[in-house]
């Protein structure tokens, strides 16, 4: 998020709450004080436009008192952020601030907007897939290739597109601005979806490392075809080797699917710890992906999904080497 956004809306948080007796100050180096009659308190601050649930592990791990501000927080966000140990203030006048001497709990307040209509087109979940192909590429390039390479419509391809250049994610020229922020808004709005999937025990396979190490090359001798790819722990341990995976996350072409449960002799399983999903691009994108892996945007929001302190770090890590 760049600077200007970020102040406008931690000004307008600062203003949506008003308390006698107390101030609050946004400072330039990032931490929030709160003044009172009998003492202060200062909390480091994590600026986010959107939050949800399932996106919290994106927050940066910080020690001591720590405060996200964000547009609006839900009743179960902030029943969520609290048991965390984070403090909260939002656009509206919700707000936990909690120190020694400093107790302040505003619940209740409701949006009273729209959300503007190139956020809905540029990180609806059809959208997602234009964008993670964009991130892959490191442009926006021919708008039909990009529809070629997705499997979306022209139209829909050419919608994200000028949504994306209306945020300032593209520039006119159709390369990446604000590479880590697109990344960062790409993951929590893919999280925020509930994909489908479908779930498996084995009678071939013991465990995810007997997974890993499969000849999964017999699904697709094609190779003009896109074949199964690893994700989320599956890709991680490909990619840092300190990682021992416990579930296998399988993108498979729907095409190779009834192949993959033959070779893998699978029963379906409703509690299963391999997951098949389908994948969220088509042949012609193949050639600009990691061997075996999937794009490493989705190794990251697959990773944090599993809400697991393991996994989590692998995935702030892997965010290091390559969000930049």
């Amino acid at each position: 998020m760049n600077m200007e956004r970020k102040e406008s809306l931690g000004v307008r948080a600062l203003r949506a709450f008003d308390s006698p007796g107390l101030r609050l100050e946004l400072k330039e180096s990032g931490f929030l004080l709160v003044s009172w009659a009998k003492g202060k308190a200062s909390f480091q601050v994590v600026v986010r436009s959107q939050l949800r649930p399932s996106t919290i592990p994106l927050l940066p791990i910080i020690k001591g008192n720590k405060v996200v501000i964000t547009e609006y927080v839900t009743p179960g966000l902030a029943e969520r952020l609290t048991q965390l140990g984070w403090n909260y203030l939002d656009g509206f006048g919700n707000v936990w601030l909690k120190a020694p001497g400093l107790h302040i709990l505003v619940q209740g307040k409701k949006p009273t907007y729209k959300s503007r209509s190139a956020v809905q087109s540029a990180f609806a979940p059809q959208s997602l897939f234009t964008t993670l192909a964009i991130l892959v590429r490191g442009n926006a390039l021919n708008q039909r290739n990009l529809a070629a390479e997705t499997g979306r419509s022209l139209g829909s391809t050419n919608r994200t597109c000028k949504a994306l250049e209306e945020l300032g994610y593209l520039n006119e020229d159709g390369g990446i601005e604000r590479k880590a922020t697109l990344v960062e808004r790409w993951v929590e709005s893919y999280l925020a979806v509930d994909w489908p999937e479908q779930r498996f025990i084995s009678d071939r396979w013991t465990g995810a490392d007997d997974v890993l190490n499969a000849q999964f090359e017999v699904l697709a001798p094609d190779p003009d075809r896109d074949g199964l790819r690893f994700g989320g722990e599956l890709a991680a341990a490909r990619l840092d080797d300190s990682l021992r995976p416990v579930t296998a996350l399988l993108y498979c072409p729907t095409q190779d699917v009834k192949n993959l449960i033959k070779y893998g002799r699978l029963r379906s399983d409703p509690n299963g710890w391999i997951h098949v999903r389908s994948p969220l691009w088509k042949p012609p994108l193949v050639p600009y992906l990691q061997d075996l892996i999937v794009p490493l945007p989705l190794i990251y929001a697959d990773l944090l999904a599993l809400q697991d302190p393991r996994t989590t770090t692998t995935a702030h890590n892997l965010r290091k080497q390559w969000a930049k």
